[in-house]
């Protein structure tokens, strides 16, 4: 039996011009060969596509072969489901799991080539400023001379707040006990730290789609040599300062896919705020974080621009805070 499995996917990478968004592709594919006869992306500029549309399209006009009417149709969201019984009410449709259409994603991302602009930048295609880069590299450098992951553990956990950039209640949690992946990731808040914890160990035990529960800001410390050409050569460039060959400062937003999402000038700014402060704070109270002391500290910093930043150790020591699992920034005008 000839089935169809089609669905509306967004797509694990960012476009980044004019603004930084994720390309939704209406996707459909044969079975049993894993033929693709028919796929739309979407512009999200652009006027709107109906998904049972791209399937009429492919029926009529399929990428490989003479048009045809498959005998079953599957898609795994119930709403495009009942769409597509009211287009073709004579054809089965199934509401059914589709890993197969994220295998053929897997497989057209896996054939693309590199970025055609030599690579991965720190400079963002211009979104970051050079003065922003230099306090972030500045940050790093007297965060990895701290190394607070040497006595920090798992559940030595800080509250930032940082009024200036609108965060309250984010969690900062200290990576590198194992002597491995060095650095600091900036939660939106402690309850979504509890999901991205939860959301890991869950997908260690199920198929399909990474799920962290939130996203997150990274400040990872890279090997030179591991560091993408072009970013090493913007550090050698500028001057700018690192603590060691493996002290290479690399900033990441992802989405709760997993997907990086491309930086902003703020995203920087807000762990550059966040690593100085941190570097400053364990060297004030590194007796804390060795005794495991559950005495309350706060302190307030003083940042570039004379941006407040604010950390709390226990994170609930500073009271109730924001409970939210959402972005650790709203989205600039335009931006998806």
């Amino acid at each position: 039996m000839r089935e169809w499995v089609g669905g509306r996917l967004t797509l694990p990478v960012y476009i980044n011009e004019p603004v930084p968004f994720r390309p939704e592709i209406d996707l459909w594919i044969e079975l049993p060969e894993g033929l693709i006869v028919g796929q739309a992306l979407i512009d999200p500029s652009g006027p709107a596509v109906h998904f049972p549309e791209t399937l009429l399209d492919a029926m009529a006009s399929p990428l490989v072969g003479r048009p045809r009417r498959p005998k079953r149709i599957r898609v795994s969201d119930g709403r495009l489901a009942a769409e597509l019984r009211e287009t073709v009410p004579d054809i089965d449709v199934v509401v059914v799991p589709t890993p197969e259409l994220n295998d053929v994603i897997s497989q057209m991302l896996g054939s693309m080539s590199g970025e055609s602009d030599d690579g991965p930048s720190y400079f963002e295609k211009g979104r970051v400023t050079a003065d922003t880069l230099a306090s972030l590299f500045h940050a790093a450098e007297a965060l990895f001379r701290a190394a607070p992951w040497k006595l920090a553990s798992d559940s030595q956990v800080l509250r930032l707040d940082i009024p200036a950039f609108g965060i309250e209640g984010a969690c900062v949690s200290i990576i590198g006990a194992l002597g491995e992946s060095l650095g600091i990731v900036i939660f939106p808040s402690h309850l979504a730290m509890e999901r991205f914890l939860t959301g890991i160990e869950q997908d260690r035990l199920r198929d399909g789609p990474l799920d962290m529960g939130t996203t997150t800001l990274s400040l990872n410390f890279e090997r030179g040599a591991d560091l993408p050409p072009r970013m090493r050569r913007e550090a050698a460039e500028h001057g700018w300062p690192v603590a060691g060959p493996s002290a290479y400062p690399w900033a990441q937003h992802r989405d709760r896919d997993g997907t990086p999402r491309p930086l902003e000038e703020q995203d920087v700014r807000v762990v550059a705020a966040c690593a100085s402060a941190v570097a400053a704070f364990f060297s004030k109270h590194a007796d804390h974080f060795r005794m495991g002391s559950a005495t309350p500290i706060g302190e307030r910093f003083k940042g570039d621009g004379d941006v407040e930043v604010r950390l709390t150790m226990p994170y609930e020591s500073a009271g109730p805070s924001v409970s939210d699992a959402g972005p650790l920034r709203q989205p600039a005008a335009g931006s998806r």
